[in-house]
């Protein structure tokens, strides 16, 4: 065969200088793109500092702009809060992420802080306390306009501090919430299930109520029995003058109940009950299931679902569970102290 002419050689020439022109253009567009996309990115981000900064973030917030135009993140994991630092010269801490307002350039090592706090807030925020990279909002809530799903997320997932429209708004207790000194949980005493269980549901049986009491009495729980206040009445109960006697020594306690006209009115004491053990973190002692009461309230339904301790009646042997929450759950004594 002969040799290519010189035509063919120009035109196949002139053909792949095209073709290596094209792929330049195609790769500069496609840095241009992605260089689009990353400016885009970072100034979403930016715009999300500033919105934070723009809603009076002052409280208690670890973000804040110096003089020399940089937006400071500080991830300090030494304290329980994050500190605020002025210095200019502290952009090259480790434990800051410095964004400069003024430019759209965010080096990978900022990135990489940033990045960690985003995902450590997120994926470790059911865990707040063990977080090594911590941020405060500060943010004010409205408890008039704080839903129950808020508070659940807050409190329950989040872990943060209780809010009495949590627990209802029907109550007010001015005392902090302070655990036993023992680590022990108060018992809460559902008295009407536990005492008519003990006689099978043929009469209220206080010597039932008080068996139940003694036990979590001497292992030195805190105990609490809810009881309607009826039941003190002779031909309602099998010994009311013992059913006083714990009251009056603070193992009892009456829920409203009164009578009109010859019909009783008496107040749910179910619902004292779980609130009860809401507020001072508990554990409820009942038969019962409380299915009514779970949809109420978030809270109600952690406590219903976590700690309600069930128990079995042999004459006058009261049994509980070794493995109140199954076998895969704690036993009996993790489940009576404060984890």
């Amino acid at each position: 065969m002969g040799k290519p002419s010189s035509t063919r050689l120009s035109r196949d020439s002139d053909h792949s200088t095209n073709q290596k022109k094209i792929s330049v253009m195609s790769v500069q567009k496609f840095g241009m793109k992605k260089k689009k996309h990353k400016k885009k990115t970072l100034t979403n981000v930016i715009k999300l500092v500033d919105q934070l900064k723009d809603e009076n973030l002052s409280a208690n917030t670890s973000i804040t702009s110096t003089s020399s135009g940089y937006t400071v993140i500080d991830l300090d994991a030494s304290t329980n809060q994050p500190t605020i630092s002025k210095n200019d010269s502290a952009e090259n801490d480790q434990d800051l992420i410095v964004i400069c307002d003024d430019d759209d350039v965010l080096d990978s090592k900022e990135k990489g802080k940033l990045l960690k706090l985003i995902t450590e807030t997120i994926f470790n925020g059911c865990n707040v306390n063990n977080s090594s990279s911590k941020i405060s909002l500060g943010l004010k809530t409205n408890r008039g306009t704080e839903t129950v799903e808020d508070t659940y997320i807050k409190e329950v997932i989040l872990g943060q501090t209780n809010s009495r429209n949590s627990i209802g708004s029907n109550i007010y207790n001015p005392e902090k919430d302070m655990k036993n000194r023992t680590g022990l949980r108060m018992v809460v005493i559902d008295g009407s299930n536990v005492a008519m269980q003990h006689t099978m549901g043929k009469v209220f049986s206080v010597k039932g109520l008080k068996i139940c009491i003694d036990y979590f009495v001497r292992r030195g729980h805190v105990v609490k029995a809810f009881v309607p206040r009826f039941r003190c009445k002779f031909g309602k109960s099998t010994e009311p003058r013992l059913l006083d006697s714990l009251e009056r020594q603070g193992l009892v306690v009456y829920t409203p109940s009164r009578e009109i006209q010859g019909k009783m009115i008496t107040s749910y004491d179910d619902r004292y009950i779980v609130q009860c053990a809401a507020e001072f973190d508990g554990v409820i002692v009942s038969g019962d299931n409380y299915r009514d009461l779970m949809l109420e309230n978030p809270r109600w339904r952690s406590v219903i679902e976590n700690r309600l301790l069930q128990f079995t009646w042999v004459g006058d042997m009261i049994m509980f569970p070794r493995d109140p929450l199954g076998r895969n759950g704690p036993t009996l004594e993790q489940f009576l102290r404060h984890s």
